[in-house]
């Protein structure tokens, strides 16, 4: 029998830019079913702002895979596009 290995991701600084990056690499992750194998996270300044976006958009839960490219990744790229909209005002 073979055990997946388990994930631990260290999600750096840098704000907006940051959390743009880290998006992606969740997205990546999910794409691949690996969401469900991280097993620890530590994060500073914009990789923290996303995991708590992602919390917010999953209830409080850790999506699955399934469930953040369907429901949490959409709504976060579409708040991510609405404040950079706003902001160009």
């Amino acid at each position: 029998m073979t055990t997946k290995k388990q994930i631990a991701l260290a999600l750096s600084g840098g704000g907006v830019r940051a959390m743009v990056f880290h998006i992606g690499v969740f997205k990546y992750l999910a794409e691949r079913q690996a969401l469900e194998r991280i097993s620890h996270i530590s994060s500073v300044s914009g990789g923290s702002l996303l995991l708590g976006l992602i919390l917010q958009d999953a209830k409080m839960k850790w999506p699955s895979s399934d469930n953040f490219l369907a429901q949490s990744f959409p709504a976060i790229r579409q708040r991510e596009y609405a404040e950079q909209n706003s902001s160009t005002l």
